[in-house]
């Protein structure tokens, strides 16, 4: 019995492991794409387009507390890390987004004045002087970008963009082949080097690149145009009208989803959630420098801000369960339950917690959930029949779910487990089959010999 109990003893500390390696995995995985990214993974960040339209007046005087505020934390983040680029990106970000372009510009400059090979900054210097109509400005900054990173898909497409407003097209063609070489899924990229080939009058080279543009994405209106131009000018008349055709019908659906978005946006709520994301950055750098209390207050500035912001619940709910804070981490995360519903690694996470907190019908629930959404994945299975050794309940049923996780994945661990089972539920025979596997698969497993042994004694 003394080997039984270390054997559950171990398997219960690896259930906690891995459920808690897979919460890990779930908090740092970003819950929605920003248009543009760049940085340390480590941190928090946010898109940085999307406020720098004028805000009506109305709503501009209703946020001006929640900008100042911002606005104050960004200047402190500054003051306490200027010489951190990191820092600097978060706080230029915030700028960029409130409309402030000059004071964002030169804390991207400060940058590179720090390390003059920050892409980062190369890339968001790049983008302002490109929209501002700077095209050969905006080469010379994209260019040094492009050389240090040629995969940067991103600085490959504003470079190219300003080299064909110059019109440079065949720099544009050579900067397009290189990024498209080595990710020839970038949509923008493959239009952009059809339009550089039109430009160039090279009708079959330009219609093939708006052909794999469709082949990635078929209602991309832009390609269906660059088609229909291009077998316009090869004489393809049918063809060339029916991609002018969906062209408009792409094109018709866009701006009816364009008006049913104008109907549905709120100025105040979009700024609060942007603001809130800058939050969420704010707390993680502070978290990098061990300053939990300043990133915990971070946090929950981002969740006064926009409730639904997933990324700062996650970030709170670590934290609170790193400082064994459990509930609090619980009730941070419950309401994610609709948004996360199909995310395997959510409900492992929160398993994990419950069990932590010894609350096992809730714990089990929650792996149920794994198990549905996972069916044909082990550790759902392995980790619900765990969960009833621990609890010295249902013997049988955590007989079955072992089983099943020895079919889907027939390791010396989840033999073990196996065996375990089996062994509470009476069936010595089938627990010393299921251990002689585990010793197949790990014959220097101290453990499994002592359970070996145990159930051999019984003979």
């Amino acid at each position: 019995m003394t080997a039984l109990r270390r054997a559950n003893s171990w398997w219960y500390s690896l259930m906690l492991a891995t459920a808690l390696l897979a919460f890990v995995a779930w908090w740092f995985l970003p819950p929605r794409e920003p248009r543009w990214t760049t940085g340390r993974p480590s941190a928090a960040t946010f898109s940085a387009t999307g406020l720098r339209a004028e805000l009506p007046s109305a709503t501009a005087s209703s946020l001006e507390p929640i900008l100042r505020d911002a606005r104050r934390t960004a200047n402190l983040l500054v003051e306490r890390f200027a010489r951190d680029p990191h820092t600097l990106h978060v706080a230029a970000q915030l700028r960029y987004q409130l409309g402030e372009t000059t004071a964002a510009v030169q804390l991207w400059q400060d940058c590179l004045r720090l390390d003059s090979h920050d892409v980062e900054a190369q890339v968001a210097i790049g983008t302002f002087l490109f929209e501002s109509g700077e095209f050969a400005e905006a080469e010379r900054v994209l260019l040094a970008a492009v050389l240090q990173a040629p995969a940067n898909s991103r600085a490959a497409y504003l470079l190219a963009s300003s080299l064909l407003n110059q019109g440079k097209l065949d720099e544009t063609v050579e900067v397009l082949r290189g990024s498209l070489s080595i990710d020839p899924r970038s949509l923008p990229n493959q239009v952009l080097l059809g339009q550089a080939f039109l430009g160039l009058r090279q009708h079959e080279r330009a219609k093939a690149c708006f052909l794999a543009a469709v082949e990635l994405e078929p209602a991309y209106p832009n390609a269906r145009f660059g088609l229909a131009a291009a077998c316009d000018a090869l004489g393809e008349a049918d063809e060339a009208a029916q991609h002018r055709r969906i062209f408009r019908e792409l094109q018709a659906d866009q701006l009816r989803q364009a008006i049913d978005q104008t109907g549905r946006h709120d100025d105040a709520s979009s700024t609060r959630r942007d603001i809130a994301e800058f939050y969420v950055a704010a707390g993680r750098l502070y978290l990098e420098r061990g300053d939990e209390a300043a990133a915990q207050e971070h946090w929950q500035s981002a969740l006064e801000l926009d409730p639904e912001n997933e990324r700062g619940r996650a970030a709170l709910a670590q934290l609170y369960a790193g400082t064994g804070r459990l509930r609090e981490a619980v009730e941070i995360l419950l309401p994610l339950q609709t948004t996360r519903a199909a995310d395997a690694s959510f409900w492992q996470g929160l398993a994990q917690l419950y069990v932590r907190l010894q609350a096992f019908d809730e714990a089990d629930d929650a792996l149920r959930r794994v198990v549905e959404l996972e069916p044909q994945q082990a550790s759902g299975y392995a980790a619900r029949a765990q969960l009833r050794l621990q609890r010295n309940r249902d013997q049988g049923e955590a007989a079955e779910l072992a089983r099943q996780a020895v079919e889907r994945a027939p390791s010396a661990a989840n033999y073990f487990l196996w065996s375990v089972a089996c062994q509470r539920s009476g069936d010595d025979s089938q627990a010393k089959a299921a251990v002689a596997k585990a010793l197949e698969l790990d014959a220097g497993n101290a453990q499994y010999q002592q359970l070996y042994l145990t159930l051999e004694a019984k003979r």
